[in-house]
């Protein structure tokens, strides 16, 4: 399943290759890290610059199965994906992160020439940008939409059931303090 391939990933030498100069060395805890799964190589750099730009620490890698790996390790902020990975197809990493519970809160903006928006919004993605990108003001206003998005201090939560035991049960089990439960 998904946690066994993240597991074998986080052990795989792909992981550990630093394709264009990220920050992977040094991200401390509290940090804000952007992980950039990119087979465009100078695309990616120009997404990690202007990450760094908006506050972000930055992650790279081309791979699909090191994107996973990465993502387990340093559960990032946010991550953009480009669809067209050259190990495994990003409609499977995007699905294995949103599957697996301890990733699958971390928004995702897919970035690609795939003209697939409803499909990516429909499988869990944040956000859908074409490729090409029209401008550096289109990534902008995407790191900042992310950025807000991870900064919200309260999330709120959509509970429907026609069962009003189950309703009740939902809501005492989830209840927190950062937490609005909407039924």
């Amino acid at each position: 399943g998904a946690a066994a391939l993240a597991a074998d990933a986080s052990h795989s030498e792909a992981s550990r290759v630093n394709e264009v100069g990220d920050d992977r060395d040094s991200v401390s805890p509290g940090d804000r890290v952007l992980l950039i799964v990119e087979n465009d190589l100078a695309f990616a750099h120009f997404l990690l610059e202007a990450a760094r730009e908006k506050g972000y620490k930055g992650l790279v890698t081309s791979q699909g199965v090191s994107a996973l790996a990465l993502a387990t390790q340093f559960k990032p902020s946010a991550i953009t994906l480009d669809l067209f990975l050259p190990d495994i197809n990003g409609w499977r990493v995007l699905n294995r992160i949103k599957n697996d519970i301890t990733t699958r809160h971390i928004p995702i903006a897919v970035i690609s020439t795939d003209e697939s928006r409803e499909q990516a919004l429909n499988a869990g993605a944040y956000a859908f940008v074409a490729k090409p990108v029209q401008s550096k003001e289109v990534l902008d206003g995407l790191l900042e939409s992310l950025a807000r998005f991870t900064q919200r201090r309260e999330k709120c939560l959509l509970i429907a059931s026609v069962d009003p035991q189950t309703k009740d049960h939902l809501i005492q089990y989830l209840a927190a303090d950062d937490l609005c439960i909407l039924t």
